[in-house]
C-alpha cells in the first residue's frame, strides 16, 4: 500500500506544480488587481502545498505514515481555498476551476491511501 501512497502523492505533487507554473503564466498576464490578489493567494496555496507534500513524500519513503498523513492533511484544502479567493471577486467558476477540481480528487486518493498504511 505504500508504494501506490508514494504514487498518489507524487502525481498530486506533479499537478500542483504544473498548477502552480499556470498560475504564474496568468498572474502575468492579469491587469485587473482583484484578480490579480485571488491570482496571489492560490499561488501561495499551491507553492505551500508543494512543500508539505515534498515533506510527506520523505516521510512516506522514510515509513513515517503518520507525519506524512499530518502534513497531507494541512494541504488538502489548497484548491478550495483557491477556488474561495476568485468567488470574492467574480461570479461565476475560477480560471483555475479545473485544476483545483483535480487537485481535490488528487489530494483525496492521496490522503486516503496514506490514512490506510498508519
Amino acid at each position: 500500500m505504500r508504494g501506490l501512497a508514494v504514487i498518489a502523492t507524487r502525481m498530486l505533487l506533479a499537478h500542483a506544480a504544473s498548477t502552480e507554473s499556470k498560475i504564474e503564466e496568468m498572474m502575468e498576464l492579469e491587469t485587473d488587481g482583484k484578480e490579480k490578489d485571488a491570482f496571489g493567494s492560490c499561488l501561495d496555496e499551491y507553492r505551500d502545498a508543494i512543500d508539505k507534500l515534498n515533506d510527506a513524500l520523505d516521510n512516506l519513503n522514510s515509513k513515517l505514515y503518520d507525519e506524512a498523513v499530518t502534513l497531507m492533511e494541512k494541504v488538502f484544502d489548497a484548491a478550495e481555498i483557491c477556488e474561495e479567493a476568485f468567488l470574492e471577486v467574480q461570479e461565476g467558476s475560477s480560471p483555475l476551476a479545473s485544476e483545483d477540481r483535480n487537485y481535490g480528487r488528487l489530494a483525496s486518493l492521496a490522503l486516503a491511501l496514506a490514512k490506510s498504511i498508519e
